[in-house]
């Protein structure tokens, strides 16, 4: 099966977004375990890196999530 992933499901996890962490988490294990195969929009990558880096304050930080994201998830 193919998912489109969200924008939000990425920053969810990656800052532990309550409520919704929990939920979103479980929607990237699938991808990790390869139960589903996971795609998101190019746009999408600058937005979380945009996102991730005003969350954490930090280039290299986000750049490192933004990394494991793209090798792993997708």
């Amino acid at each position: 099966m193919n998912l489109m992933i969200d924008t939000n499901i990425f920053i969810d996890v990656l800052t532990e977004r309550q409520p919704f962490f929990t939920t979103s988490k479980e929607v990237l294990s699938l991808c990790l375990d390869k139960k589903v195969q996971g795609f998101l929009s190019a746009s999408s990558v600058t937005d979380i890196f945009y996102l991730i880096h005003r969350h954490f304050h930090s280039n290299e930080i986000a750049y490192e999530k933004l990394g494991y994201i793209l090798l792993r998830l997708c």
